[in-house]
């Protein structure tokens, strides 16, 4: 199975507001993790945990600025690509980990990575 590893960073449009959002009202900026997930090809469990692994997400709120599914060559996913902010790697390999689709078989967790954001473009029209 071919992965993917092409990933577009969209947080924030202004200076002013990309400042806040690195910084949260923090000194310096929270750091940030690049999670990479494989799809395991269950998709009974998938199915079956979907509305857990919607809310886990949404749950996070701001410590996932984004997510999206990796694609293969013929646009299926194969996994995804999450970034989390996390006070350390503990803390954001504890909660990539929590996932329900990691705990039921949906997903396998491949990597959580320190990620430094070197620059912001606004969202494309769609």
């Amino acid at each position: 199975m071919r992965r993917a590893a092409s990933t577009v960073i969209i947080l924030c449009r202004h200076a002013k507001i990309e400042r806040a959002c690195l910084t949260r009202g923090r000194s310096t900026p929270m750091p940030h993790f690049l999670v990479e997930y494989e799809e395991l090809g269950n998709p009974e469990a998938r199915e079956e945990k979907r509305a857990d692994h919607i809310a886990y997400r949404k749950g996070l709120g701001e410590k996932m600025p984004l997510a999206g599914p990796l694609l293969d060559d013929q646009g299926d996913p194969n996994g995804s690509v999450v970034i989390l902010e996390a006070e350390n790697l503990k803390d954001a390999s504890d909660l990539a980990a929590s996932d329900p689709f990691v705990g039921h078989g949906v997903l396998r967790l491949v990597s959580v990575r320190p990620f430094r954001i070197a620059a912001m473009k606004p969202p494309a029209a769609r």
